[in-house]
């Protein structure tokens, strides 16, 4: 065999595995890339306390609804400090998991 023959040959399987490991990666970045609000609120720190005003933001809720959720939902885990209102975000998630059901 010649050296360019052999040299195609290699191009030809070189192609072929960089089209497999593209395949692979643009398949795999396309399925990570969906998330849920449960996937975004696992990324936040879960010891972190959010007030009511940063509640909005949080749940992507509109800032009416974050003024009533403890009076409609008395069951939303919470501490009152100060007059103010704060949320635990591990107990808002697991809470938010549990009322899904």
């Amino acid at each position: 065999m010649s050296f360019w023959h052999i040299f195609l040959e290699l191009d030809f399987i070189a192609i072929g595995v960089g089209i497999a490991i593209a395949g692979y990666c643009i398949g795999t970045g396309l399925h990570s890339s969906e998330k849920t609000l449960i996937d975004q609120l696992n990324e936040e720190n879960e010891d972190e306390l959010v007030n009511e005003d940063e509640l909005e933001m949080f749940l992507g809720i509109p800032k009416a609804d974050t003024k009533v959720l403890v009076k409609e939902y008395p069951d939303v885990p919470y501490i009152r400090l100060n007059g103010n209102v704060y949320f635990n975000k591990k107990n808002l998630r697991k809470w938010f998991m549990d009322y899904k059901k």
